[in-house]
């Protein structure tokens, strides 16, 4: 059996942004990674709402994505695959970053994965970076995330830029991936299907 450890945000644990709640696990895109794979695959789920690339949110703590990365390799080891689908956070208007900042950010992750020895196995994980989709400034969040939605519109030139000439998978979201016209940030049921069939696709090219 392969695992492969889903790393990412609110988005990755499910967030509706209809009910506020957590989507079914049969409805989220590791849910239909999971049935798109089969018994073959172990689908790790580790999204946590709010988390960051690297960046720590000074009142609420525990967000940035580098502090608990490497404990979660090394706690999940052995992994196959490492999908990392972070960024949109990043955009909130506290932490006045750049789209290059935060594409940056995921190039630390990226380097947390591929340094680390401590896998329980010879072959390093495969990493899949999904570009997120952009965002729209509209409901109750667009406050926080002020300025965020002409940024989210060039990450993926940015991440593309970034790791063109790298030994990893990208998947840009962004091409076929919206967020919700509730609160413009989260994805909704369908936006979730799309997503878990894409990374299904990408994964199994990658067998």
């Amino acid at each position: 059996m392969k695992s492969v450890l889903c790393y990412g945000d609110s988005n990755t644990w499910g967030y509706s942004p209809t009910t506020r709640s957590r989507l079914p696990k049969n409805v989220r895109w590791t849910g239909i990674l999971q049935t798109e794979l089969g018994a073959d695959f172990y689908i790790i789920e580790e999204g946590l709402n709010g988390r960051t690339t690297v960046w720590e949110d000074p009142v609420e703590r525990v967000m940035s994505g580098k502090d608990y990365l490497l404990p979660c390799l090394k706690s999940h080891a052995p992994l196959d695959f490492v999908v990392i689908m972070l960024g949109i956070n990043d955009l909130k208007k506290k932490y006045a970053l750049s789209p290059r900042d935060i594409a940056l950010g995921v190039r630390h992750l990226v380097s947390i994965v591929e340094c680390s020895s401590l896998y329980g196995q010879n072959d390093k994980p495969r990493i899949i970076v999904l570009i997120p989709p952009s965002i729209k400034e509209i409901g109750e969040g667009a406050s926080m995330f002020e300025g965020g939605e002409e940024k989210s519109k060039t990450l993926s030139n940015e991440f593309i830029k970034e790791f063109q000439h790298d030994d990893i998978h990208l998947i840009d979201a962004s091409k076929f991936l919206t967020t919700s016209e509730i609160d413009g940030i989260h994805l909704d049921k369908d936006a979730h299907q799309l997503l878990g069939h894409e990374v299904a696709i990408k994964i199994s090219e990658c067998k």
